[in-house]
């Protein structure tokens, strides 16, 4: 809905048939996009470069183990590399509710991770604050990035990734119409 977010925000509102959807897209840091291009032109050059040593003829062996280790790091590291670059270009965050659940999708081109949530379990909806320590899990682990923060059963979480300013309220506004528990006791 117009009404709800500012005019140039990178979220997107609706409610319909009892759901409510925000999308979040990644703010686009060119700067970064830019790095992250030119170096993929130079990772790719080194890539084929090692793939035709490799394979182009007789290596001593010691050489030949050493290459094709360095070749899967190689590879390894470019694909994180082309991830983060296809994530700043056609990154979202879609969040819904709809019933008895939450679920939090990161995408590039429909292509993507949920995690789900059982709106009743979670607890103090809240915007994160800068330093805001939240407890760790069970297993020690802390929440992630993200602007708006959470707990399920004592576990962290967070949402929100790439959201500053006025669309952290909007959010937390439409999350809480929805049912999803607003912060209680300390967290306000």
């Amino acid at each position: 809905m117009a009404g709800d977010v500012p005019e140039r925000s990178r979220v997107e509102i609706s409610r319909e048939a009892g759901r409510l959807r925000i999308v979040l897209r990644v703010a686009r840091a060119w700067s970064t996009i830019t790095i992250l291009a030119v170096w993929l032109l130079g990772w790719g050059a080194g890539e084929v470069a090692a793939a035709s040593q490799l394979l182009g003829g007789p290596n001593p062996a010691g050489a030949s183990v050493f290459l094709a280790l360095w070749l899967a790091a190689w590879t390894m590291g470019g694909l994180l590399a082309a991830g983060s670059l296809a994530w700043s270009l056609a990154g979202r965050e879609v969040i819904m509710v709809e019933g008895p659940s939450l679920a939090i999708r990161h995408e590039v081109a429909g292509v993507g991770r949920t995690r789900t949530f059982e709106v009743r379990r979670i607890q103090a909806l809240r915007p994160a604050q800068p330093g805001d320590q939240l407890p760790a899990d069970r297993r020690g682990r802390r929440a992630r990035r993200g602007a708006i923060a959470f707990e399920v059963d004592g576990a962290p979480h967070r949402l929100g990734l790439t959201l500053e300013g006025h669309d952290v309220e909007a959010v937390l506004q439409a999350l809480h119409g929805a049912g999803v528990a607003r912060a209680t006791g300390g967290f306000g």
